[in-house]
């Protein structure tokens, strides 16, 4: 891992960590936080440079602004969190197969800690729950099969 994907994890770790003592997921619920979700089934993306042919969308507008490349380009959709000048931040990107990332979004090369899943199930989720990673749902009932695509890094085990 590179520097600030350290950060990156240790900072989802430390959120994880207080999400065990105050469970958002309630009893029997699949997870106890989202920070806890993205640990086990979330992939490191690496950034890339951008293509240069590649549109940026608004400022602020992260979820759509992928939700609509990954609908255009094919790529994959990715949520989770990215390291910024200011820290861990909710964040959505595109993936390639090899696991770099396009950001729509940010121009500054950082680290990406997410789910990712195919376009049609980020449509798919949108038209059901209204956007593409239900987080709330899924940490109360899990990630349901099928949904997740396999392409990243795994988050190495803490130390």
């Amino acid at each position: 891992m590179v520097e600030r994907e350290r950060w990156l994890v240790d900072d989802i770790r430390a959120w994880a960590r207080v999400g065990e003592r105050r469970p958002l997921g309630g009893p029997g619920g699949a997870y106890t936080c989202p920070w806890a979700m993205i640990l086990d089934v979330g992939r490191l993306h690496t950034w890339a440079p951008s293509p240069a042919d590649l549109e940026r969308g608004e400022a602020g507008r992260c979820y759509r602004n992928t939700a609509e490349l990954s609908a255009r380009s094919g790529l994959f959709y990715a949520q989770g969190w990215a390291w910024s000048g200011l820290g861990a931040e909710r964040h959505a990107w595109c993936v390639r197969k090899d696991g770099t990332v396009v950001d729509p979004t940010w121009t500054d090369p950082t680290a990406y800690l997410g789910i990712t899943i195919e376009p049609s199930a980020a449509r798919n989720l949108v038209r059901e729950h209204g956007c593409p990673v239900p987080e709330q749902v899924w940490v109360r009932e899990g990630v349901p099969a099928g949904v997740l695509v396999d392409v990243g890094r795994e988050v190495p085990t803490a130390a």
